[in-house]
């Protein structure tokens, strides 16, 4: 759609003014013109490029700013129209954008429209991980809508009661697909849920398609007694318990899981492990060896302290190339079947335990985040300033001065 503007070609009225049109323009439709019912001085609109021009042929700029405020007014009410029509996916005809403009009946956008149009936005300005887990949000906010029969609710009409509904169905009905929530999803995840829909709704005032609305709502997360994003101290020591007497098979399941618990590494980094990438250090950390490497996925350099439990699945296995990996879908199986034997409420994954490995570095250590993030290997720009400049000797000596190495 294209909006033009000229002037109506009637002779001017007694003060010199004439009225001023507006052109609406649709692909396979004639184009219609409207009044806007504003008046400029006859012969000074330059149709090309919307601008108030002086007698002498000049830009009068007191003019220009008082009647391009006025067509930058109708632009904008016509881009609104636009949009109401566009985003719902209705078809319009010249007609329906007149009376749109003649007696404004503003059409209200469903949420799941909104939804849409906010991705759309996001997907120009985020990075590709952000958006991915927008748009993995988005899923399960229209799961709910399909559960509860509401894929017609309009933006307008989302308030705090409709998110309380949305916290109760996540908190007793939504089965997560994710092993991480355990067998219901976490309160810090449906607050993550309710954060994405007043983003939506704010983005849907700043475009103006929604009158200005606040919503206030707080998920209560006092009903987590336990972080299902990650395995306890107790938990990582049952698994090295039952690791000697189980068949060989899970022998290599369990110990495939502790080594990445002990190291931060992901499934993807165990798999390409060499010799190359152990090192020992000279003078005073000489009793200390380091894992060093770049990581698979973000391309980020990492270097992990080995400490004694590491060393010793190393020795078990006769080298570190020797480090037990199986494929990815059976690993994560398997897994499920061992955190049932030990009646953990967790379903354990791979991706549990390279979090175990930062929850505990993070949050039961006195190390620095840089250095947490140098052994993770963090591609975060909040994160990437900390390590950047640090080596595999500044994390050792972190690490020893801590005194934490198993």
């Amino acid at each position: 759609m294209e909006i033009r503007f000229c002037e109506d070609g009637k002779k001017p009225n007694s003060k010199g003014l004439v009225n001023l049109k507006v052109g609406i323009v649709l692909e396979g439709y004639k184009t219609v013109w409207i009044a806007s019912g504003i008046q400029v001085p006859a012969n000074t609109l330059d149709v090309d490029y919307q601008l108030c021009m002086g007698k002498d042929g000049q830009i009068d700029k007191s003019s220009l700013e008082f009647y391009n405020n006025r067509l930058v007014n109708i632009r904008k009410k016509f881009e609104t129209i636009k949009m109401s029509f566009e985003y719902e996916r209705i078809a319009y005809s010249p007609d329906d954008i007149i009376q749109q403009f003649r007696n404004p009946v503003f059409k209200p956008i469903t949420f799941l429209a909104l939804i849409e149009k906010t991705l759309a936005e996001y997907t120009i300005h985020l990075t590709r991980n952000t958006i991915k887990s927008h748009k993995s949000t988005a899923e399960n906010v229209k799961e709910y809508i399909t559960y509860s029969n509401q894929s017609a609710i309009l933006a307008s009409q989302i308030n705090t009661d409709f998110l309380r509904k949305l916290e109760v169905y996540f908190k007793t009905i939504h089965v997560p697909k994710s092993h991480s929530h355990g067998s219901k999803m976490k309160s810090t995840s449906i607050k993550k849920i309710i954060t994405f829909i007043k983003k939506v709704i704010s983005f849907g005032v700043e475009t103006e398609v929604l009158n200005a609305k606040e919503l206030k709502y707080t998920v209560n997360t006092n009903d987590v007694s336990q972080d299902y994003s990650h395995l306890t101290q107790q938990e990582v020591q049952s698994l090295e318990k039952l690791s000697p007497f189980v068949s060989e098979k899970y022998q290599k399941v369990i110990d495939s899981f502790l080594w990445m618990c002990y190291t931060g590494q992901s499934h993807v980094d165990t798999s390409g492990l060499s010799e190359a990438q152990i090192h020992k250090l000279d003078s005073d950390l000489n009793d200390l060896t380091m894992l060093g490497g770049k990581r698979s996925k973000t391309k980020i350099d990492y270097s992990v302290v080995v400490n004694d439990k590491a060393l010793t699945l190393i020795e078990k296995y006769g080298s570190i190339e020797n480090i037990p990996v199986l494929h990815l879908t059976t690993i994560n199986e398997e897994l499920k079947i061992v955190g049932k034997l030990l009646g953990f409420k967790i379903n354990l994954s791979t991706k549990i335990a390279r979090r175990t490995f930062g929850q505990y570095w993070y949050k039961k250590t006195h190390i620095a985040d840089k250095f947490v993030s140098k052994m993770l290997g963090h591609n975060k720009a909040d994160t990437k300033k900390y390590y950047v400049n640090l080596d595999m000797e500044d994390v050792a000596h972190a690490v020893k001065i801590a005194k934490v190495l198993n």
